[in-house]
């Protein structure tokens, strides 16, 4: 049985990973910011025992660490860390629009690449003492500069950026123990990133979900090489 951390766990594609995940025999320990629909109660009392949900607030310090210290008292060690959680941020403003606030890209880029990096070095023992040893960001196809059509979305972009360059950077500390990382862009979701449900979207969360899954089931069976994975949840490597 593996031991798998999610993050983001309370609704959208990180709800779904994580059922999935326990529907696949995994024990799953599953992060979430306010589950006020109770959406993850039907999951506990499902999986009871496989399960534990812990609150995590990804622009809190103290916080995420409060959180790697409870995960810390359920297991000694972690398989799979799934930084998942993130924000959508302002993607209306663009270069020469008045009024620009400098402080909403700032958060985006604390919450999307700060945030899964405070997680990962919190929860870094128990990484490294897992059998897997597998590191996997959800990231986008927003943070490619190698095919970016955009003119505007600056704070997600830029954070997605961020989080493949950091997920780059722990890869080079997890190869030499037999560890990995990937990054993952799960597709045009019908999420709430916006606030509502994006209807408009390509997938639903559970089938993202699974197309996710098995396109990282498939690049676990390649070696790794020396930078990280990136690629769709159809398998399509993504240029960096």
């Amino acid at each position: 049985m593996r031991t798998v951390v999610v993050t983001g766990t309370d609704r959208g594609l990180g709800h779904a990973l994580a059922a999935l995940s326990l529907e696949a025999g995994d024990r799953v320990i599953a992060t979430y910011r306010d589950d006020k629909d109770a959406v993850l109660r039907p999951l506990a009392e499902r999986f009871s025992g496989r399960l534990s949900l812990v609150p995590l607030e990804l622009g809190d310090a103290a916080n995420i660490a409060a959180a790697a210290r409870r995960i810390r008292e359920l297991t000694s060690s972690v398989d799979v860390l799934c930084n998942n959680a993130g924000i959508l941020g302002d993607i209306e403003f663009s270069v020469g629009d008045a009024p620009f606030d400098p402080n909403e890209v700032l958060e985006t880029i604390r919450i999307n690449a700060i945030g899964p990096l405070r997680v990962t070095h919190e929860l870094w023992s128990l990484l490294i003492a897992g059998r897997e040893k597998l590191l996997v960001n959800i990231s986008s196809e927003a943070g490619s500069i190698g095919q970016n059509w955009r003119d505007r979305w600056f704070g997600y972009t830029m954070s997605k950026a961020a989080l493949n360059m950091e997920a780059a950077l722990i890869h080079k500390r997890l190869l030499p123990l037999g560890g990995r990382a990937m990054l993952v862009h799960p597709g045009y979701i019908r999420s709430y990133m916006h606030g509502a449900k994006n209807e408009k979207a390509t997938y639903e969360p559970e089938e993202a979900a699974r197309l996710v899954l098995a396109a990282i089931a498939q690049r676990a069976t390649c070696p790794a090489g020396e930078r990280p994975d990136y690629f769709d949840l159809h398998g399509k490597d993504l240029p960096w």
